[in-house]
């Protein structure tokens, strides 16, 4: 039982066997906002089945994935509603144990340049140093610009899809603020936000609607791109 609540929690997050979803069935027209550029409901012809807002199907992992951010190379697995929170804790951590080794293997440089050692060793904390400062700069950068894209309330491929928006400034319209969409992420706790428990509320098949803002359905272009 432990072992299937833990797959849960660090899966993207599938889209459910119900009759809601599935072709040919009742489609109850408030069950989702988001529709094709002809109006009509989003679905994939793969799963043969309709797609909640924010889901797309992933060619590589071969399943359509809720509120999908993109497909990881590093970890082969995609990046979607429940493992979201996951995915920003291993870039913070790594970011740390980058600059945990950087910062403490600048001493031992420093002696090294006082004290006889082989040229191999004075190679390997140079690398070392080097290795570390880069991938920290990196992900820093990759960071940071998840950061934004999750204080704007955005997912990766929401932000390739609507690039216009982003760049004139206009906010998503699934934008609910600073701080609710931080929770949306990292959890509704946020003592707990740097754990790797306590993920995000919700299903992932709806999403509440912004105060004071139109939950306009956007339409999507007629082929839907689907994405890897």
């Amino acid at each position: 039982m432990f072992g299937h609540a833990r797959a849960s929690l660090t899966m993207p997050g599938d889209v459910p066997e119900g009759e809601a979803w599935r072709f040919g069935t009742f489609k109850d027209p408030n069950i989702t906002q988001e529709v094709k550029f002809s109006g009509e409901r989003r679905r994939c012809k793969h799963c043969l089945i309709y797609k909640p807002d924010r889901c797309h199907h992933c060619r590589i992992c071969k399943s359509c994935i809720l509120k999908m951010d993109h497909h990881c190379p590093w970890i082969m697995n995609c990046i979607g509603f429940r493992n979201h929170k996951y995915f920003f804790l291993l870039i913070i951590y790594s970011m740390l144990c980058c600059a945990f080794i950087g910062v403490t293997v600048i001493g031992t440089i420093l002696e090294s340049l006082e004290q006889e050692m082989p040229v191999c060793q004075r190679f390997l904390l140079l690398l070392c140093f080097s290795t570390s400062s880069i991938m920290g700069g990196l992900l820093v950068v990759f960071a940071a610009f998840h950061v934004m894209l999750m204080l704007r309330g955005l997912t990766t491929i929401e932000f390739c899809e609507k690039l216009s928006i982003v760049t004139s400034g206009k906010s998503s319209k699934y934008d609910m603020g600073a701080y609710r969409n931080i929770t949306a992420v990292f959890g509704p706790r946020p003592y707990l936000w740097f754990l790797p428990v306590d993920p995000p509320a919700g299903d992932g098949l709806r999403f509440a609607k912004p105060r004071g803002r139109s939950l306009a359905a956007p339409r999507y272009l007629p082929h839907d791109p689907e994405w890897t």
